[in-house]
């Protein structure tokens, strides 16, 4: 299964209606991708897990002639009575020594298939949870727009993160190793049946009975709590991401309990429910090793009265009693996946809504790769542009007709919320038009080349994000430490009037600027955002209030530099400041749902 990235219009359908469906259908459809991405793994690991049920099965069964020939020697010869004979028969001839190591040896075989299992299976989900949280990631960064930021960051990184490896532990591992117990299980029942069919069959439905009662008394339970960890946990996350990203508001307010409050709720539903599927998971195990004793006398009072003696009444009793030690734990096994499954499953069917859009998200990836990169050489033209939000009546823009000229300095201008940043979305690329077209040199945005022309533009927003790294590295945003040029970063920085104050600082351009740039100044920050533009090597510089927190001489100053460079940048400037927008060519009016030349 490729989990790649894929055309605006196809990550749409990442998120699309809620699926009804069953656990049964979910689990099946989430196999049905990991089959076809790893076929040849699967079935190798499934026949190491029959080979591994075959030697458990020989191993119980060895028992039987073990403890016989162990107790009498003479009993082949006498011709013990009972289904354990055949076996007497072909081991009777073996010196007591020779019996005790081939026994040894298939114990041995046996131990070492079930962790050569558990060992496969840790592998095999591990690298589809690999898989998986990449590919997750990458469709959420891979969204529409719109999309993005209209969903929680919390939702979002609870589902990469802790839905995900949910997923992986309950649905693949979890899968598998329970797969293992039920063939293995199998097997040992195979093997009791064969020694003593009546007591044994009516010990073994007595064990599933219970089980079955028990799942029908706390499934709906277990839904239930499974919905509350689908609820609670991305708003735990939530609740620490604003607490901490506003950290400075928080304590100027005082308000720190309610963070914490927030927070101590959401944990007490999640851990509540995680102690509850725990409590349901592990119930079983006394209740069935108190029936599994009583199987035992109770199996010893049938056979008294049956015609057992008490020479082959012990190995019956010694080959029952370590099958059901070995079958306990696979049943144990395969309850609690059980109970995972269920308690899983609203985490389950949303990451399927996902997966829904995977294959074709696949299909584009490579056609994405290889679109060419759209000629700017004339203009950037909007033609009868209108846009609506998704779910709004009232369009925000309608009709609107501009062309901007490669190499201008355009201003943009109006109140807040007139549809400023909404216009310059659609100029990047960001958003597509409800109505009308985006031309670049006459050559519509589409959802084919959209991705393309934003690689032409540089957004430089009033509050840039910083990572916690150097300087240098949020210049180079986006790009690894090795591949950094620092030639080219000094350049930007000259550019942007900020070399002179990196120079002043310890370490230069290697000093560390803090979680989100704590230690640097707003205007510093706005000039950092200025030398990334530039160095992202743009055709197109959108300046969202980026140098309001610049002084007079120093936003003139960075002005005048980026419009004398050779490079002949086009700049798009959002301003409430008409100041910002003085050395403007010509300036756009957006008001009411319309944008206008002014005068």
């Amino acid at each position: 299964m490729r989990l790649n990235q894929g055309s605006q219009a196809s990550a749409n359908t990442g998120s699309s209606a809620s699926r009804s469906s069953t656990l049964l259908s979910d689990v099946l459809t989430l196999w049905s991708f990991l089959l076809k991405d790893r076929p040849g793994r699967i079935l190798l690991l499934l026949l190491v897990i029959v080979v591994a049920a075959l030697l458990e099965m020989a191993m119980l069964a060895a028992v039987v002639p073990l403890v016989s020939v162990l107790m009498d020697s003479q009993m082949v010869e006498q011709g013990a009575a009972g289904s354990s004979a055949p076996l007497l028969g072909l081991f009777g001839q073996l010196s007591q020594s020779t019996l005790l190591g081939l026994v040894v040896v298939v114990v041995a075989l046996s131990a070492f298939s079930r962790v050569l299992v558990l060992r496969m299976s840790t592998e095999y989900a591990l690298a589809i949870g690999m898989q998986f949280q990449t590919g997750y990631f990458r469709i959420v960064l891979n969204r529409d727009y719109e999309h993005v930021v209209n969903q929680s960051s919390s939702e979002n990184v609870s589902l990469i993160t802790q839905k995900v490896q949910l997923v992986i532990v309950n649905y693949i591992l979890g899968v598998l190793t329970t797969l293992a117990s039920v063939v293995s299980g199998i097997g040992v029942v195979i093997v009791l049946i064969w020694f003593s069919k009546p007591v044994v069959l009516f010990a073994l439905l007595a064990l599933a009975a219970s089980y079955v009662v028990i799942a029908r008394f706390t499934r709906g339970r277990l839904k239930r709590y499974g919905s509350d960890l689908q609820m609670y946990n991305p708003k735990k996350i939530q609740s620490i991401q604003e607490g901490l990203g506003g950290i400075r508001d928080v304590v100027m307010a005082g308000n720190q309990e309610q963070f914490v409050d927030r927070f101590a709720h959401a944990a007490r539903r999640v851990e509540t429910a995680n102690a509850r599927i725990v409590f349901y998971n592990s119930v079983p195990k006394p209740i069935l090793e108190a029936l599994g004793i009583g199987s035992i006398a109770g199996i010893a009072w049938a056979a008294q009265q049956g015609n057992f003696s008490g020479a082959n009444l012990l190995p019956l009793l010694g080959v029952f009693a370590l099958g059901m030690l070995r079958l306990l734990p696979y049943m144990q096994q395969i309850f609690s996946q059980w109970t995972r499954l269920v308690s899983g499953h609203p985490v389950l069917a949303e990451l399927l809504n996902e997966l829904d859009g995977f294959s074709a998200l696949a299909e584009q990836d490579d056609q994405l790769h290889v679109t060419a990169a759209i000629p700017f050489n004339e203009s950037i033209a909007l033609q009868h542009v209108g846009f609506s939000y998704k779910n709004v009546s009232t369009p925000v823009l309608s009709d609107i007709d501009l062309t901007i000229n490669k190499g201008e300095y355009i201003g943009i201008v109006g109140p807040t919320g007139s549809g400023k940043s909404t216009l310059v979305d659609m100029l990047m690329g960001l958003l597509p038009p409800s109505t009308g077209l985006v031309a670049i040199d006459g050559q519509p945005l589409n959802a084919d080349n959209r991705a393309q022309w934003r690689k032409r533009v540089a957004h430089v927003p009033q509050k840039l994000f910083l990572t916690q790294g150097t300087i240098a590295e949020n210049i180079a945003f986006g790009v690894s430490a090795e591949s950094i040029d620092m030639d080219r970063i000094e350049q930007c920085s000259r550019h942007a009037h900020l070399h002179e104050f990196i120079l002043g600082l310890p370490a230069g351009y290697e000093t560390q600027v803090g979680e989100d740039g704590v230690r640097l100044s707003g205007g510093q920050r706005q000039r950092i955002g200025l030398a990334r533009a530039l160095y992202s090597d743009c055709d197109v510089l959108v300046l969202d209030e980026a140098t309001n927190a610049l002084d007079n001489a120093t936003e003139l100053a960075v002005v005048d530099e980026l419009l004398s460079l050779d490079r002949g940048y086009t700049l798009i400037a959002i301003a409430h400041n008409l100041r910002t927008v003085a050395q403007c060519h010509r300036i756009v009016v957006v008001g009411e749902g319309s944008a206008r030349w002014q005068g």
